[in-house]
């Protein structure tokens, strides 16, 4: 009886784990953002392409043009 409840308290903790990490917003993966709004606030997130202001995990890129 006793192995089988800490058998069942395992399984419970793994699948408690593997809830947590599926549901977790940042899943490790960077996003490729740019902007072309080089004199824009930079903390508006609706100038970015990825939908969010990048954060040091991300990939930011400005593009621009000199005339």
């Amino acid at each position: 009886m006793q192995k089988q409840n800490i058998f069942h308290t395992a399984v419970l903790a793994a699948l408690l784990s593997f809830s947590l990490l599926l549901a977790s917003p940042n899943t490790g993966r960077a996003a490729s953002c740019s902007t072309s709004f080089v004199t824009d606030n930079w903390s508006n997130a609706s100038i970015w392409s990825c939908g969010h202001v990048p954060t040091s995990s991300d990939d930011a890129q400005l593009f621009f043009s000199l005339l």
